[in-house]
């Protein structure tokens, strides 16, 4: 008995000690984790914030050409027929989308469905526009009939998507 007494008088104070030590240093260890985790995500947003800013401005010049004023100014030649003006502006626009395709994990949800839609929107304006003239007259004709669209409509899908990803840069920045 007096054995087990003298154990328990040294191994107590032992394990007290070992328990002191080994809280206080996991305590050391996390706030050190912490502090490194914490400078790590500085880090990355300065590497990511630029990545960030490019990727709003190149989807703003994406919705730029992709306003049907602009892109017909970009795309229509003199000899075109509505045919060949209806295809090269569609591969344009879908050329521009896929080449920002990448942009989408920047910006919001929302924003990229807009710009998505914007997308579609344009090509079926275009489509349907194209749909109601003979194929083989002049560009000139479709021209004229999408530029009289546009100037119906008081808002164009590019225009409004353009509108919130300028809002959402100042939110976000």
């Amino acid at each position: 008995m007096v054995h087990l007494l003298d154990i328990i008088k040294y191994t107590l104070p032992a394990l007290v000690v070992f328990l002191t030590a080994y809280l206080i240093l996991k305590k050391y260890i996390d706030k050190e984790n912490s502090q490194l985790k914490h400078e790590l995500k500085l880090k990355n947003r300065e590497q990511i914030l630029p990545l960030r800013i490019q990727a709003y401005e190149r989807l703003g010049l994406l919705l730029e050409r992709m306003a049907m004023d602009n892109l017909l100014m970009r795309v229509n030649k003199p000899d075109y027929t509505v045919n060949r003006l209806q295809s090269e502006m569609i591969a344009a626009i879908r050329g521009e989308f896929d080449h920002n395709l990448t942009q989408q994990i920047y910006v919001s949800q929302q924003l990229w469905e807009l710009i998505r839609g914007a997308k579609e929107n344009s090509i079926r304006i275009i489509n349907e526009t194209a749909a109601g003239l003979d194929k083989d007259s002049p560009a000139i004709y479709l021209s004229k009939a999408l530029l009289d669209h546009v100037m119906k409509e008081e808002a164009t899908l590019p225009a409004t998507a353009l509108g919130v990803l300028k809002k959402e840069i100042d939110d976000r920045f």
